[in-house]
């Protein structure tokens, strides 16, 4: 399936020339969990819906309690998640309070190639797999 993309004009008075470019055109629909196991159940699987939901569920679970123990998550062929932290600088390290300099923890996520369907490149980008398109959400 490919990625559908539509063009824009870059109009920033910064910039000086207003070229076009393209960007990924949201087709307004995010898959939650159940959506997700559904899917891999009804796609060829030889599991059901009642097998995939709780290992995804556990999944998800063990991912975060992974991460908040300061592991890096992979799976492989999609990528690495890890947790990155935000905070406010403090005079001396003897003064930085993880309570109170700390201001934002997020997770990360960086992509892997692997052979065949590397997300991170031009691969990507063969075989038609970007594809201009005008599409109106739903």
């Amino acid at each position: 399936m490919p990625v559908f993309i539509q063009t824009y004009q870059d109009n920033r008075k910064t910039i000086g020339t207003h070229k076009y470019y393209g960007k990924v055109i949201d087709m307004g629909e995010t898959l939650d969990l159940e959506a997700m196991a559904t899917h891999i159940a009804n796609h060829g699987s030889i599991w059901s819906i009642d097998i995939v939901r709780p290992v995804l569920m556990k999944m998800k679970d063990c991912m975060l309690e992974m991460l908040m123990d300061s592991k890096q998550v992979k799976i492989d062929g999609i990528g690495t998640f890890r947790i990155n932290l935000t905070s406010t600088g403090a005079e001396s390290e003897e003064e930085f309070v993880a309570s109170e300099n700390v201001t934002g923890a997020h997770i990360r996520f960086r992509p892997e190639g692997c052979k065949g369907k590397d997300i991170t490149s031009k691969t990507l980008l063969a075989n038609n797999s970007v594809q201009k398109g005008k599409f109106k959400k739903a």
